[in-house]
């Protein structure tokens, strides 16, 4: 979704760090199936500008996932609660805060 393409998929089953929840169809992408393929190719070809809105808000999508260091720090996060909830790891907020500094 980063690059000047124009994404098509079927409806997304899985929910990842990529936020897949969030992304709408003809919004951020193209939604197609076994039937609508080829005149949703076709439509857009005829339909350029609307091919790059949806290209454009699939950057903007994208954009909150460039910046390392937060990715870094809600990566931490991520980790940190997956072993206080099972038990792996006893922290406090003042410990994980701690982290950040």
């Amino acid at each position: 979704m980063s690059s000047n393409s124009l994404v098509l998929s079927t409806k997304m089953t899985c929910e990842t760090w990529f936020m897949e929840g969030k992304l709408k169809a003809n919004e951020h992408f193209v939604l197609i199936d076994n039937e609508n393929l080829l005149d949703t190719i076709n439509y857009f070809k005829q339909h350029p500008k609307q091919a790059i809105e949806i290209i454009n808000n699939a950057h903007h999508h994208i954009n909150q996932f460039l910046n390392r260091k937060k990715e870094f720090h809600i990566g931490i996060l991520v980790l940190a609660k997956y072993f206080y909830y099972s038990n792996q790891l006893e922290i406090n907020q003042k410990e994980i805060l701690q982290i950040f500094q």
